[in-house]
C-alpha cells in the first residue's frame, strides 16, 4: 500500500487549488482505494481521473471539515489506473478567508 499526502496553504477565497497531482509512473498500474481530505474552512473537493471527474466531496457549515472517499475495502480492490494517467484532488475555497488543506491518496500496485 501506498500513500501519498500534500498540502496547500492560504488559498485565498474563490479560488481553487491542486492539492495532489499524481502520475502513475511508466509500466506501473495503481490501484486507487481511498482518498482523504480536510481543510480549515468549508470547501468542495474534487477528484479528476484523465482531466474528467471522477468523484466529489463537500464539507459545510456544522459538519465535519474532513470528508473520505473509500473506493475499495482493502488493497485487493481499487480504481485501477495504468502508466501515464493522471490523478487530481482539487479544492475551491468558498469561506471569505484564507484557508489551509490537506488530502491524501492511498492506492496499490
Amino acid at each position: 500500500m501506498y500513500s501519498v499526502f500534500n498540502e496547500i496553504f492560504s488559498l485565498a477565497t474563490s479560488s481553487t487549488g491542486t492539492i495532489i497531482s499524481h502520475t502513475v509512473p511508466a509500466l506501473a498500474i495503481n490501484y486507487v482505494t481511498k482518498i482523504e481530505v480536510s481543510g480549515t474552512n468549508i470547501a468542495t473537493y474534487d477528484v479528476y481521473i484523465n482531466g474528467l471527474p471522477f468523484a466529489r466531496r463537500r464539507t459545510y457549515f456544522g459538519g465535519s471539515l474532513g470528508e473520505s472517499i473509500d473506493i475499495a475495502g482493502d488493497s485487493a480492490g481499487g480504481y485501477k489506473l495504468v502508466a501515464g494517467d493522471l490523478i487530481e484532488i482539487k479544492v475551491t475555497n468558498f469561506r471569505p478567508s484564507l484557508g489551509d488543506f490537506e488530502a491524501r491518496l492511498q492506492y496499490s500496485e
